[in-house]
């Protein structure tokens, strides 16, 4: 065991070198790891093997696990290259066709070990041509418009697609795909794309269907719907907490229609009360007068019209109703062969912080039937080795000045990180022929680990107010991207740009905390207090991703009023340590210590007259920049 956390320390210790050393200076420590870990592997089989156990070796790639030849290639292809925890777990029990529960944490890879066993199931060419298909055979149902598109991006690049990295030799480019050709994914996620369903061939021949309960239920419930689940074959429900938060009824709705694959009815609770109205007699005289009968005759007669005219309603209503009783039957009828019923769909719920009482509502309303549950970790666990952070400033109005000041502050010692690693990498190389090499490497690493944030909104009228005092108070620091869910082919544009490198700084809305896999993000911001605990895990698990050796830190703007909430909830509740940033000077913060020292040093220059020497200018040139900064800040921002 002390082998095993040794080498456990020092494979900890190359991931946090490797973002900021050459390669020169790890191979060694990296040879060295891996003769370690070779000699403890051996002698655990030693061990295993004198105590007379059998040496079981787990599967370490997609084909072992069960995934066709095709699909494994193209799923390494595309940087999953060994299957994680939860989806070794998870994908022989997806593939043998029972209904499954995922529980794990952010980050742990969820989305691809659901997605790759599911697309393992289906029929293809020459078994089934899409012409033949009578609705999609994968509905996968997201919470947000965000999520959806990147999961339609996904099955778009598993079945070959390619969406260029702008690198040459792109391992996953469309010309190295092996698998079936012809394999078409839609969204349903806006009502742009009901109309194209509609109006045209948008869904003919689909296989996979990613939509929102809303969306779907809408388009279904349209005369003459496009949209069929007769050869549904698998239903994979992504964060389903977050799905019976946002769509309460249409989620029930559309998950029953689904299962049992039927039109779902319009729920037109047309409950027209019966205003059959007594007649009071009225105890009047006994010797009524002929007028006094007459009228009641009238209204005796206008009651009994009335009475015939509801009952030829009903009548109707009825003869709809058995109309559409009959169409139903002769569809299900038309669906089956001999006689044999149709299957139910393999259904997969996944989330991270998916609850018992979800599962139990699950197999109440009949959806699953005895899962499977697969559980990786504890639930609403937030990812390891994140640095969690509060920047406390005056007002609600001083939020966006203090996240400026952090951001800036977290740039400048990200690249002094990098820049004292490079120097000193290149320091202990003692060859002269090699400095210009270490220095253009220096140069590259600066480029290619810059510090990539998100930053999280709490409404999408506040992200597009402070869009443009961003860009403006960040110019040359942060490239900005604006992620909303409402403009529409805008979003994609925006995960394209911060998933490429072109943007370093995304801008997002509290939807955007569900299931979004970004890379190599270093940096999650909340502008205010987070809703609830598991709010603020899933914004934290942006940061700290599998595969991800960037790190991570966690850093929320919040009011002193709103300080103590934010304390309950990652310390008491999470079990984190939470470090705390006061912002002096209302909102000038660490920016106004820097400003003040560079101007009494100014001042002390200019008393005494002397000339200032070339290297102690230079010294002091970060210091007036970071005061013009600040200076723009105050005028762009307050």
């Amino acid at each position: 065991m002390t082998a095993m956390n040794c080498s456990r320390r020092r494979i900890s210790h190359l991931i946090h070198l490797s973002a900021c050393c050459p390669m020169s200076c790890i191979l060694p420590l990296l040879c060295c790891c891996y003769c370690s870990c070779c000699s403890i592997k051996d002698r655990l089989q030693q061990k295993l093997a004198e105590s007379g156990s059998a040496v079981v070796s787990k599967p370490m790639d997609w084909a072992a696990l069960g995934v066709p030849e095709w699909l494994a290639d193209r799923a390494e292809r595309l940087g999953f290259l060994f299957p994680t925890e939860v989806q070794r777990r998870s994908t022989p029990v997806i593939l043998s066709g029972a209904d499954t529960v995922i529980a794990s944490e952010t980050g742990s890879g969820k989305t691809a070990a659901c997605l790759v066993p599911a697309l393992s199931q289906l029929d293809y060419p020459p078994e089934l041509f899409p012409d033949d298909l009578e609705g999609p055979q994968l509905l996968l149902l997201v919470p947000s418009f965000e999520l959806g598109v990147q999961a339609c991006l996904l099955l778009f690049k598993l079945w070959g697609g390619n969406i260029s990295s702008r690198t040459p030799g792109d391992p996953a480019n469309m010309f190295s795909y092996t698998g079936p050709a012809g394999i078409k994914v839609r969204g349903v996620l806006n009502d742009e794309e009901i109309q194209m369903a509609v109006a045209g061939r948008y869904l003919k021949g689909v296989h996979a269907l990613v939509a929102t309960p809303d969306m779907a239920l809408a388009l279904m419930s349209l005369p003459d719907s496009p949209l069929s689940f007769q050869d549904l074959r698998a239903i994979v429900v992504d964060e389903m907490d977050a799905l019976l938060d946002a769509y309460p009824a249409s989620f029930g709705q559309l998950m029953d229609a689904a299962v049992h694959r039927h039109t779902p009815t319009s729920s037109s609770s047309a409950d027209a009360p019966a205003a059959a109205t007594a007649g009071s007699a009225g105890g009047g005289d006994q010797a009524g007068s002929a007028q006094d009968n007459l009228s009641k005759l009238k209204a005796l007669l206008e009651r009994q019209q009335q009475q015939e005219q509801e009952k030829q309603q009903r009548q109707v209503e009825q003869l709809l109703q058995q109309q559409q009783q009959l169409q139903q039957l002769q569809a299900e009828a038309a669906a089956l062969e001999d006689d044999t019923p149709m299957p139910k769909p393999q259904v997969v719920l996944v989330g991270a912080t998916i609850s018992d009482d979800d599962i139990t509502l699950a197999l109440n309303r009949g959806w699953v039937d005895e899962p499977v549950v697969v559980r990786v970790g504890t639930a609403g666990n937030v990812p390891a080795g994140l640095k969690h952070r509060a920047v406390v400033v005056a007002g609600p109005e001083k939020r966006l000045g203090g996240l400026v000041i952090s951001l800036r502050k977290d740039l400048t010692d990200t690249l002094a990180t990098a820049d004292a690693a490079a120097a000193a990498a290149a320091a202990a190389d003692h060859v002269a022929e090699h400095q210009q090499d270490d220095q253009q490497q220096q140069q590259q690493q600066q480029h290619a680990a810059p510090v990539r944030v998100i930053v999280f909104a709490q409404s999408e009228a506040e992200a597009r107010g402070a869009a443009e005092p961003l860009r403006a108070a960040l110019w040359g620091d942060h490239m900005l991207s604006v992620l909303l869910p409402s403009t529409g082919a805008e979003p994609i544009k925006a995960l394209h740009a911060f998933r490429d490198r072109v943007a370093s700084l995304l801008l997002a809305t509290p939807s955007a905390a569900r299931g979004l896999d970004l890379p190599a993000v270093s940096h999650v911001y909340s502008l205010g207090l987070p809703p609830d605990a598991t709010e603020y895990v899933h914004r934290a698990g942006r940061a700290g991703r599998i595969g991800s050796t960037a790190g991570g830190d966690i850093c929320t703007v919040v009011t002193r009023e709103e300080l103590p909430a934010l304390q309950q909830m990652v310390e008491q509740q999470l079990g984190l340590q939470l470090e705390c940033v006061e912002l002096d000077r209302q909102g000038l913060g660490l920016l106004g210590t820097e400003y003040d020292a560079a101007r009494q040093e100014l001042l002390q220059e200019q008393q005494q007259g002397q000339q200032q020497q070339q290297g102690e200018a230079g010294m002091a040139e970060p210091q007036l920049e970071n005061a013009r900064k600040g200076l723009e800040d105050l005028f762009n921002l307050l």
